[in-house]
């Protein structure tokens, strides 16, 4: 931007967790391309490209309320990424207008795979499964499919609370804080 600092955006949408359904045992689906970034979660109220299997890019189609089947309030939509730490990865955080790369890395969402506030980007292959988190004490808000903003605790259990409600329809049951 012609030598002169961007805006950052300090809020992304959920493509769907990446890990194990604790549930079904199953692996939650990431998008079939390879990306120099870590590819991008399916499962989310905003994927990337829920349904990928080539390097064409298709139109994708948009996640409808029928298709948050684990109810809209307990699924996360929108979550904060501005957690003290970041501005000290270079890249970490980018100007807002930049989007999502076809097959790369993506700006507007994010995979959830990490507890708050734990892993920032490497330099390479995880900008986009940064993890959320917050300046605030102990959590970070969130947006649910319902539209309800939430104060989520950072020491919600990753594998019980995060993961699961990182996913609109693959049947877990949230247990915990």
């Amino acid at each position: 931007m012609n030598g002169t600092n961007a805006y950052t955006t300090h809020y992304v949408g959920n493509a769907g967790p990446i890990g194990t359904n604790p549930t079904t045992g199953a692996a939650y689906q990431v998008n079939g391309l390879t990306s120099s970034q870590g590819g991008l979660a399916c499962e989310g109220v905003l994927p990337y490209y829920p349904s990928v299997s080539s390097a064409t890019p298709t139109v994708p189609v948009g996640v409808t309320i029928v298709g948050i089947s684990d109810g809209t309030s307990g699924t996360l939509m929108v979550m904060e990424m501005a957690w003290r730490g970041l501005e000290t990865s270079p890249g970490s955080l980018r100007a807002w207008p930049r989007g999502c790369a076809w097959n790369n890395d993506c700006t507007a969402v994010k995979n959830v795979r990490n507890a708050m506030n734990t892993v920032k980007y490497n330099g390479g292959g995880n900008y986009n499964s940064m993890s959320a988190g917050s300046n605030h004490t102990n959590g970070c808000n969130v947006v649910l499919a319902d539209g309800s903003v939430r104060f989520l605790s950072a020491s919600v259990d990753l594998n019980r609370v995060l993961l699961p409600m990182a996913s609109r329809a693959g049947g877990e049951v949230v247990s915990g804080n």
